[in-house]
């Protein structure tokens, strides 16, 4: 379901703005859609799919460079790769099953082996090989938002709801897939000094975790777009035909956030789409409001994915990577 598209348009003339981002093509990969990416010091990027686990480096203009990784148990493959950072001369890889740490130019390095299978829906990892990724607890029946060691233990949670909550069917100890999209998700991003930010897709609230707590350091009160009678239709019938173990949650509501990244300064870009706003929430490390940038662009932000290295923000739509600069 597309989120409709005018949204990310129709607020360029109403309230004050900073900019209006408008992000340009860099880059297509010519097979399998980008998962996710990296950038490097010296503005190479590094991108990875999610069925294949091929990660691919292309110079700063988005020139194809080389491949490596790939899905398998030998050196340098991976089970289930979820999540890729570069910090100086190295790039490391977050999968299901290990730590594995690269040069920039694709040459094993080592691998941390973890204790059992985790995966996250996305991995952002520090420097130290810490990292934090969104999970289903399975036997707890809980969405969590979880920081794991190097060696992949959980360190803390950040954030978690009952999954009861959207999926009131549920039984622990039943195996179950779910359609989750519409409940609630949580986007998380990493700060420059070592903290995490995450933002639920339910609330316009940003919040800040150190320390072993989290505290909200910005918020702003908007109104979620209705769903369409006519989708809402179509999903109640999706679930109506659905049998266990698929579940599905039909809700009234589009998501009000969709994404969430933190820059190298520390500023908090929060994407809200809600009836009296659509578009990028700018806030300073300590919460005071600092602009409202919509973005003018033809692909569905609301499905992309957005990061933001050096002075780029960037966006994932499907095979293709866009970026804008941002001051």
């Amino acid at each position: 379901m597309l989120f409709p598209a005018f949204l990310c348009l129709m607020f360029l003339a109403s309230g004050p703005v900073d900019t209006v981002l408008t992000p340009v093509r860099i880059l297509e990969t010519p097979d399998k859609p980008i998962r996710d990416i990296a950038v490097s010091s010296d503005g190479s990027i590094y991108t990875f799919d999610y069925s294949e686990y091929r990660i691919k480096k292309f110079d700063p203009s988005g020139k194809f460079l080389l491949e490596f990784g790939g899905p398998g148990t030998g050196e340098g493959q991976f089970t289930h790769l979820t999540g890729i950072g570069a910090f100086g001369g190295k790039l490391m890889a977050v999968d299901s099953v290990g730590l594995l740490t690269f040069d920039l130019n694709g040459r094993f390095l080592g691998k941390n082996a973890f204790p059992e299978e985790v995966t996250p829906n996305y991995s952002r990892v520090f420097e130290d090989g810490r990292y934090v990724g969104e999970l289903i607890v399975a036997p707890e029946l809980k969405a969590v938002v979880s920081l794991r060691s190097p060696q992949g233990r959980e360190l803390d949670r950040l954030a978690s709801h009952d999954l009861k909550e959207f999926f009131p069917e549920l039984k622990a100890g039943e195996d179950f897939f779910l359609s989750d999209e519409y409940a609630r998700n949580y986007f998380y991003s990493l700060g420059p000094r070592g903290d995490v930010f995450w933002a639920a897709s339910d609330a316009a609230r940003i919040f800040r975790y150190e320390g072993g707590k989290s505290d909200a350091v910005a918020s702003e009160s908007l109104t979620p777009v209705p769903l369409p009678e006519t989708d809402r239709a179509r999903l109640l019938s999706r679930k109506e035909k659905a049998k266990p173990p698929f579940f599905a949650y039909v809700p009234d509501r589009f998501p009000l956030v969709r994404h969430l990244a933190v820059g190298p300064d520390g500023d908090l870009w929060l994407f809200v789409q809600s009836q009296e706003k659509s578009g990028f929430l700018r806030y300073a490390k300590d919460g005071k409001a600092k602009g409202f940038y919509p973005v003018k662009t033809d692909f569905d932000i609301g499905r992309s994915v957005v990061r933001i290295f050096g002075n780029r923000m960037y966006f994932i739509s499907g095979k293709a990577l866009f970026a804008a600069d941002i001051i």
